[in-house]
């Protein structure tokens, strides 16, 4: 509890108590459980100095879940600054005709007005696919729109983790204060919302985990900036810090105090058009300069457990595993540290950021989205292995380690270089709030992203002293991983067991 005092403090000092004109009425959950419809529900815009706080479920340190809610249905949702759109889980209720489906046409680009595949689809997703869905635009009664503005509503966006059918329309969305602090009570609610809904996936999280709701955070396009969330809840600024302890819970705090004057915080322009992307130069390794000359195109990416580093550095860690200069993970020492600059600020990350303890695993089969295959956890491990290579048998599954990098390629090349990805790991030593301030002032090219190296605890900036450097390394469960699209575009391939990537040519990605 001290803690997220601590922590209200830090992110929200000045802020007052919330008093509504009007209160905000509470979810009737009786009428949920009935599956009756639900009334119109009240607004609340977003007000300077009454910033909502929200706790972030850890899974595992593989992703963070925070709480919303859609047509007065609460959503399990990952917070995403790597996607742009509310995308949400159907639930086929008593109200919806059941198993029925429809031929409609199903468009894959942005082109609202494309005509697109013809393909059958459901009305909403069935048990199966969706086992823990809870919207449904049917009890959201008079709260939810459906977007007959645009030619094809229904659209297929590929994530990462694969891709889901939806259905565009508007509904309600509020977000809710959550912690112990000064913002306790805080609400920031508003109507005719843009969602999308699934209405079909194949997306395996969404199985396996208990998250409802993907909720895109990236800005877009200045000219496409009142299509995003933060834009309808009038929300200036988002600020991000995760725990340092990859199962304690992150936060995430909703029209954050501006910043600019708080010489805690390094501010780096945004001049990406579509992601939070900035100049990223001079990514180095140990000391010694390995990518990123003159730049690299940096994404800061709240959704992907992963890091893109730079395609040197991989063939550099690529190089002291062959040479048998790095064999196991007993000795982190032995693995770089990184260093990069944002803009014009130096940031870091120490080896156990991107290190993390994988269980029993084959050392020998790689995982699809990683740049590596696993290593052996210790001596004892690595001896174990190495015996049944001499005996002639196949390797067994040993206590390993994995490193959460992503294959880097220089023919991926964005407007200002090869693309990086800086994932969830770089939020557990950094504070990071998102400005939109100039978005919503109509001013085009005055985004702007500030980092602070933050407490291990998230409770305030570190005020002397460096980020703790844990020799506990994250436990991870391979198959939750959360990889961003882009990240899917320069995944490894298998190369019948070598090290090294292989990757097809593409064209200038505009970031």
């Amino acid at each position: 509890m001290a803690k997220l005092v601590l922590f209200a403090a830090f992110i929200a000092s000045g802020v007052n108590a919330l008093t509504l004109e009007k209160p905000m009425q509470k979810m009737p959950k009786d009428l949920i459980k009935k599956e009756m419809v639900l009334p119109l529900l009240d607004i609340s815009p977003a007000q300077d100095n009454k910033a909502v706080v929200q706790i972030l479920r850890s899974d595992e340190g593989m992703a963070y879940y925070g709480s919303m809610w859609v047509g007065g249905q609460e959503q399990i949702a990952i917070y995403d600054t790597g996607s742009f759109d509310v995308v949400i889980e159907s639930k086929c209720t008593h109200l919806d005709l059941k198993n029925k489906k429809s031929f409609v046409n199903v468009r894959t680009s942005s082109d609202v007005n494309s005509t697109g595949s013809r393909m059958e689809v459901p009305h909403c997703c069935n048990q199966e696919k969706c086992p823990n869905a809870k919207y449904s635009s049917k009890l959201s009664g008079k709260n939810y729109v459906e977007d007959f503005a645009i030619f094809n509503p229904y659209e297929q966006i590929t994530y990462g983790s694969g891709p889901v059918v939806v259905k565009s329309g508007t509904d309600h969305v509020s977000v809710r204060d959550q912690t112990l602090g000064k913002t306790k009570g805080n609400i920031i609610a508003q109507a005719k919302v843009p969602i999308k809904i699934i209405v079909d996936h194949e997306v395996d999280l969404f199985k396996e985990t208990e998250m409802t709701a993907i909720v895109g955070m990236g800005p877009g396009k200045f000219e496409e900036r009142q299509k995003r969330l933060v834009n309808h809840l009038g929300v200036k600024r988002f600020m991000v810090c995760f725990q340092e302890n990859q199962k304690a819970n992150g936060f995430w705090t909703w029209h954050d105090r501006d910043r600019s004057g708080d010489q805690a915080w390094m501010a780096v322009p945004v001049p990406g058009k579509q992601f939070w992307a900035v100049p990223t130069s001079d990514f180095k390794i140990s000391n010694t300069q390995v990518g990123c000359q003159p730049s690299c195109g940096g994404i800061i990416d709240t959704g992907t457990s992963l890091i893109t580093p730079p395609k040197a550095v991989v063939d550099a860690i690529t190089a002291q595993i062959e040479s048998g200069s790095i064999e196991d993970c007993s000795d982190l020492t032995k693995f770089p540290a990184f260093e990069f600059k944002l803009g014009d600020h130096q940031l870091s990350l120490p080896p156990s950021s991107y290190i993390a303890d994988a269980g029993a695993q084959n050392i020998e089969v790689f995982h699809q989205q990683l740049a590596f295959a696993p290593l052996p956890m210790n001596k004892r491990d690595l001896a174990m292995v190495t015996a049944a290579k001499e005996a002639g048998q196949a390797a067994p599954a040993v206590h390993s380690c994995v490193l959460l990098l992503s294959p880097g390629d220089e023919s991926e090349q964005t407007q200002f270089g090869p693309m990086v990805i800086f994932g969830m790991s770089l939020f557990r030593k950094y504070a990071v709030q998102f400005d939109l301030a100039g978005d919503m002032e109509g001013t085009s090219d005055s985004r702007v992203m500030r980092f602070a190296e933050a407490a291990h605890d998230c409770s305030g900036p570190v005020r002397g002293g460096e980020f703790r450097r844990t020799t506990t390394l994250q436990k991870v469960n391979l198959d939750k991983l959360r990889v961003s699209p882009l990240q899917q575009r320069v995944a490894s391939e298998q190369r019948n067991g070598k090290m090294g990537i292989k990757m097809r040519r593409k064209s200038v990605l505009r970031i």
